[in-house]
């Protein structure tokens, strides 16, 4: 039985190179999807149920569109990941203008505020120097009142000009009470300020150690990228470019067999189910393939790579 199945498989690849076994080493079978590409370079050794597959390095089982996709990634998730140290001093820093922003505008309306009552209670100092001194000038004329009539009219101006300087300098007492809890307010936002303005220069201080200290390596990575993007179709690397920087540099992602026994795959970035044709594309065709969810480029990992 051993013996016809390997004259049936080299007879039939003979004549139909496109003929896939599937790279399961404890089965032997005929890979559903055979005809989707020219599968080449595969050693059968002849048993009943195991046919071993020779296999070499990434590059050679692999597309050099993908290799080159994967060789750009891992540069590009370097470049991220010092991207991502200096980007998280920036949003600090972003952060620490915002409030202070925010302050400045505070200590503007209160400043305005506080002003705006100084002034009411100045007016109303004023005033209550005003109604004092009618009521000296009219001690002055009861003094010389020549009737009782007179006399009890200017008391009564007198004792109504009291009152009302009673009421004034409450109210006057009371601006400044208000004044003086704007003037806290103020003191507690500029100290608050300062804080900030302190934590901001610090951490401005470390961006720029941090950009001192990866310079160098930010200059080889982006050289390094730049030599990596030569060997790529401008599409390729116009695909690549758009999808990193929706991922955070994440353009690619493996794809994962999920069950032993069964052609079952997911996407390694958002675990959501691959189907099998998607993977046998890969298999047999050096082609970009997306991750119907989350837009990523699929590659197959080495054990899962047949050569094409």
């Amino acid at each position: 039985m051993g013996r016809a199945i390997q004259q049936f498989f080299f007879k039939t690849a003979f004549f139909r190179p496109s003929l896939a076994i599937a790279p399961d080493p404890r089965r032997c079978y005929l890979h559903p999807r055979a005809n989707a590409g020219i599968m080449m370079g595969l050693r059968v050794r002849g048993c009943k149920k195991n046919i071993d597959i020779q296999r070499e390095d990434r590059e050679d089982f692999m597309g050099e569109l993908i290799a080159s996709l994967q060789r750009l990634q891992e540069i590009e998730l370097e470049l991220n990941r010092i991207r991502k140290g200096e980007e998280a001093k920036l949003r600090q820093i972003s952060g620490a203008s915002r409030k202070i922003v925010r302050l400045d505008d505070d200590l503007l309306d209160l400043g305005r505020t506080s002003d705006q009552l100084q002034r009411e209670s100045n007016a109303l100092e004023l005033e209550v120097k005003t109604r004092e001194a009618a009521v000296t000038k009219h001690r002055e004329e009861l003094l010389k009142a020549r009737t009782n009539k007179d006399y009890a009219t200017i008391l009564t101006a007198i004792n109504t000009e009291k009152a009302d300087t009673s009421k004034i300098e409450q109210l006057a007492l009371e601006k400044l009470t208000e004044v003086e809890g704007f003037q806290a307010q103020i003191t507690t936002r500029e100290e608050e300020k300062s804080g900030i303005q302190a934590r901001q220069d610090k951490v401005q201080a470390a961006l720029d150690a941090y950009r001192a200290e990866t310079a160098d390596e930010r200059e080889r990575l982006e050289q390094s990228r730049k030599e990596a993007s030569t060997t790529l179709p401008a599409s390729a690397l116009s695909t690549f470019t758009r999808v990193a920087d929706h991922h955070e540099g994440e353009a690619l992602a493996e794809v994962l067999k999920i069950h032993p026994k069964r052609e079952e795959y997911a996407c390694g970035g958002c675990n959501m189910q691959i189907p099998l044709d998607s993977v046998n594309t890969l298999r047999s065709r050096d082609e970009i393939r997306f991750c119907a969810s989350c837009g990523r480029i699929h590659y197959l990992a080495d054990t899962q790579v047949v050569r094409a």
